[in-house]
């Protein structure tokens, strides 16, 4: 777990069933503490009693124009102890857009700080006042058993950024049913390492993947409060083969 990630890096290449909630801490968001949710933290977020199972669901709120709203499921280290290859992450949403934001549901699964699986989806800029079911199925890249996971949640958009006034309900996640072997399309594997947690700038991140045929990434870094603090890539179009990039928060300073 001290591994797991305290800048969050997505790449942009991604290419139901028995209910596993019980490695998810507080599922539906029924205890909260100081403003956050029970084994969960993130900005602007909130409680609200618009819930789809229990009391309580957590809220997300666009404050600003340059920062992003993000819920993230670990409390001091992000991410989740897990036991299981859990096939898809799941829940139910409430999303209020403003201009082109969207929702956005990243599932990330490791094994000793190494990606093992990844998975994401996300809303388009479209209301959902009624309470609605996501499902973000997890491809894996290799045999092995995660034993952490990280998820979060955002509204954002395609520039990274979020319109004022955005906001969206989460409530009642849960793992889907356990899965066998897939390969991934693409991307096969992203290994980070971090060192002197929680100082987001005494960092340095290696993101490496191989990719089967050219395609387009993007690559983005954001830190845990949501902002993007620096875009490694922007749709840029990558040949096939191996690549690595290196991340050092030291740049942030100069």
């Amino acid at each position: 777990m001290k591994k797991l990630y305290n800048c969050l890096m997505l790449v942009a290449l991604f290419f139901s069933s028995s209910i596993f909630a019980q490695e998810i801490p507080n599922p539906s968001f029924e205890e909260w503490i100081i403003g956050a949710p029970v084994g969960w933290y993130g900005y602007g977020i909130g409680q609200t009693t618009d819930s789809f199972d229990g009391d309580y669901s957590v809220s997300m709120l666009a404050l600003n124009d340059n920062t992003v709203p993000i819920l993230i499921a670990g409390e001091v280290v992000p991410g989740i102890i897990v036991s299981e290859r859990y096939g898809a992450f799941k829940g139910f949403y409430k999303l209020n857009p403003n201009g082109e934001d969207f929702l956005k549901v990243d599932v990330i699964m490791g094994l000793d700080g190494d990606v093992v699986g990844i998975g994401s989806v996300h809303f388009p800029e479209t209301p959902a006042s009624l309470w609605s079911e996501f499902i973000v199925s997890i491809t894996y890249s290799s045999e092995e058993t995660p034993n952490d996971a990280l998820m979060f949640f955002s509204i954002t958009n395609d520039e990274g950024t979020a319109t004022v006034g955005s906001n969206a309900v989460v409530d009642f996640v849960s793992f889907g049913e356990v899965t066998g072997i897939e390969q991934l399309s693409g991307l096969t594997k992203e290994s980070i390492h971090l060192k002197n947690f929680p100082n987001p700038f005494d960092l340095s991140t290696t993101i490496s993947f191989d990719i089967e045929k050219s395609t387009k990434v993007s690559l983005d870094v954001y830190n845990l409060t949501g902002q993007k603090v620096s875009t490694i890539l922007k749709n840029e179009l990558i040949s096939s083969g191996h690549h690595e990039f290196r991340f050092d928060s030291m740049n942030l300073l100069s």
